[in-house]
């Protein structure tokens, strides 16, 4: 099994679909909410933990790197 498989299968057991929604939710309103804020539209953020990108592609800069 390769890492792509191994993550995929991972997050499968790891979040249902329901608590996957829950946490996109939830990035969402605290991005647009206070981190947004904060952040210039030139910042450079690194999403160390990325998983599914739910934190990630909520933030608006120019540069987002996984």
């Amino acid at each position: 099994m390769n890492q792509e498989e191994y993550l995929k299968k991972l997050y499968e057991n790891r979040f249902d679909y329901k608590q996957r929604k829950a946490k996109l939710a939830l990035w969402k309103v605290l991005i647009q909410s206070f981190l947004q804020n904060i952040l210039q539209v030139n910042s450079v953020v690194l999403d160390i933990g990325g998983g599914y990108c739910e934190f990630i592609n909520q933030v608006k800069t120019s540069q987002n790197i996984l």
